[in-house]
């Protein structure tokens, strides 16, 4: 049996999806199916069966503020022998499964000043032996935001109860000594992700002034909920929260047409 190699070098092709956004591959990675075959705990980290492909996406005009990799969708995609790569492996007890979903992400990474994306691409099998690119179309849907809005909550209690952030209902949990950090505290939030993927940036205050956190160390979310963790420097009865939210936002359809050289000989 002919084996592929694991990490194949990526530079082919750019594609431009409109004036300013543009796809460039930035990295490949091949699983063998071999792998489904190993012990979970001795497979090499981060690596299943199948081909990944690395995306970089570039030249929004707008801010980012997410994927949207539930809606976001890979329609085809080829090796240069014709070999389809979403046809779906016959699963076993340790195979990972792959859906619809699980095709785009599972983490993708925004650039902090929101003008950058990279989205991993899996698919579930790998390039033939002698292939030479694989060639990848589908839609992601990101939504970008026109502009921002400063929106505050003062005199907030630190003890259990509900308050309105601009429109929006937020749950305070509570304040108690922190799990990790000796002699801080940890605030526990709850709000509908709606709300978290709006925030830009994060401001809690004590009443005098003093800056206790600039945002969460930890979330957690179920379904349309999340639930967050901020370290606090220290308690007081009442804080001040202010967000910076993305304002205007708005979802658009980018495409992906793009032919990826495997690098192998």
């Amino acid at each position: 049996m002919k084996t592929l190699p694991i990490l194949a070098a990526v530079l082919f092709l750019s594609t431009t999806v409109h004036a300013e956004v543009s796809i460039q591959p930035i990295g490949l990675t091949v699983g063998s199916p071999a792998i489904e075959a190993m012990d979970f705990g001795f497979r090499p980290s981060g690596l299943n069966a199948g081909t990944g492909i690395h995306l970089l996406i570039t030249g929004f005009d707008s801010p980012l503020v997410k994927l949207d990799d539930d809606n976001s969708t890979l329609s085809s995609a080829t090796d240069s022998t014709g070999k389809d790569l979403l046809q779906e492996r016959p699963q076993d007890d340790n195979s990972y499964s792959f859906s619809s979903s699980s095709l785009i992400g599972p983490f993708p990474k925004i650039s902090e000043d929101g003008k950058q994306l990279i989205v991993d691409l899996n698919v579930p099998q790998t390039p033939a032996p002698g292939a030479t690119s694989i060639t990848l179309d589908g839609t992601l849907l990101v939504t970008v935001a026109l502009g921002k809005a400063n929106v505050k909550a003062q005199g907030v209690a630190t003890e259990p109860g509900k308050i309105q952030l601009g429109g929006h209902d937020v749950e305070v949990i509570g304040v108690s000594p922190s799990d990790w950090e000796e002699g801080k505290f940890k605030l526990e939030l709850k709000m509908q992700t709606d709300l978290l993927d709006a925030i830009s940036t994060w401001k809690i205050t004590a009443p005098d002034g003093t800056e206790l956190s600039d945002g969460p160390n930890s979330t957690m979310t179920m379904n349309t909920t999340a639930q967050l963790e901020l370290t606090l420097e220290k308690k007081p009865d009442t804080i001040n929260i202010e967000l910076e939210l993305y304002d205007g936002l708005e979802t658009i359809e980018v495409p992906v047409a793009v032919e990826v050289g495997l690098g192998i000989e």
